[in-house]
């Protein structure tokens, strides 16, 4: 079966579906906002990709061809998704998200976080409308798990090495897109099997995403990316690709101090920036760290073995394939 490769076609199995997620989030979105006084800015806020309304319905579709009963449970993992953006957003200190303005940029920290705490309620407001399969629930337990990561990596007990890093990653991002995928199987009375393979895809596939994306903060650049890039090393964090640099700097006497200050956020202005990206493809840190994220992709596409060949499985494999080749 061919692979499609641009998202206008992964998606066409579900676009009318996708199209109703969309209204959905621009009306809950606008109302939020409205009570900042700009209830336009939740509309804009809706430039993202919708990898996880997507996911959510292309998965119901392995089981189903009618999947609008879907549209509140993918609309609702998006607005979680929102929620946890503007917390994050407030404790990176970003100001852009999405190609414009952050919240806590065209408000202030207050507000930012007030407002994803309304989104994060309307999320689940929505979610508790499928209660027969504790959907609220288990994006409540999900949601310990996120939190669960940030603390770990602010405050980790130990060295963050690569096994801790993708661990981290699992938590934080893995665990959401396993909720995402899992949820629709469920509603829609898949077997136990089904619905734990689809759980695995999502978390690996989760993975593959949110490496690739602490690749793209590095060497990826503010226009394509639509957020500022370097706000990762800004802010301290251990991220893979930094990881990896880390080890060769440690290891190699030539690089000198001044990188390694680079390397630890202290001055990174234009020029470190470009040196900065310049060497992780030169040392082989940014195909390495391409590397751990095609090693999950494959992960995640043989967790989907068990189903038979169909346009949405097709789907999947091909938005899997996205996910390493994106530059945004």
């Amino acid at each position: 079966m061919l692979r499609v490769n641009t998202l206008d076609d992964i998606y066409a199995e579900v676009n009318s579906e996708l199209g109703e997620v969309s209204a959905c989030l621009a009306d809950t979105l606008s109302n939020c906002f409205a009570l900042l006084g700009d209830d336009g800015y939740g509309t804009e806020m809706l430039r993202g990709k919708l990898i996880r309304p997507a996911l959510c319905l292309i998965s119901g579709k392995l089981f189903s061809d009618d999947v609008s009963e879907l549209v509140g449970l993918a609309a609702a993992c998006e607005l979680v998704h929102i929620a946890t953006l503007i917390h994050d957003d407030v404790v990176d200190s970003a100001d852009m998200r999405r190609g414009m303005p952050s919240v806590n940029a065209r408000w202030d920290e207050r507000s930012s976080v007030l407002a994803g705490d309304r989104v994060v309620c309307e999320g689940l407001l929505l979610l508790s409308e499928y209660r027969t399969i504790g959907a609220a629930e288990l994006m409540l337990r999900t949601l310990k798990r996120v939190v669960n990561g940030e603390l770990r990596q602010l405050h980790p007990d130990r060295k963050i090495d690569e096994a801790m890093c993708i661990e981290l990653t699992r938590e934080k991002t893995g665990s959401l897109m396993a909720a995402v995928c899992r949820l629709p199987a469920m509603w829609l009375g898949a077997e136990a099997a089904s619905v734990a393979a689809l759980a695995e895809f999502g978390e690996h596939f989760g993975v593959a995403f949110q490496i690739t994306d602490d690749l793209l903060d590095l060497v990826g650049e503010e226009r394509t990316l639509g957020k500022t890039p370097l706000s990762d090393i800004r802010n301290g964090k251990q991220t893979l690709p930094i990881i990896y640099l880390r080890d060769i700097v440690r290891n190699d006497q030539g690089i000198g101090g001044s990188l390694a200050g680079l390397i630890d956020g202290e001055f990174v202005q234009e020029a470190g920036a470009r040196m900065l990206a310049d060497l992780i493809h030169e040392s082989g840190c940014a195909e390495r760290t391409l590397n751990m994220a095609s090693a999950h992709v494959t992960k995640a596409k043989h967790c989907l073995e068990i189903f038979p060949e169909s346009p949405a499985k097709d789907a999947l494999l091909s938005l899997s394939d996205f996910v390493i080749d994106r530059r945004s």
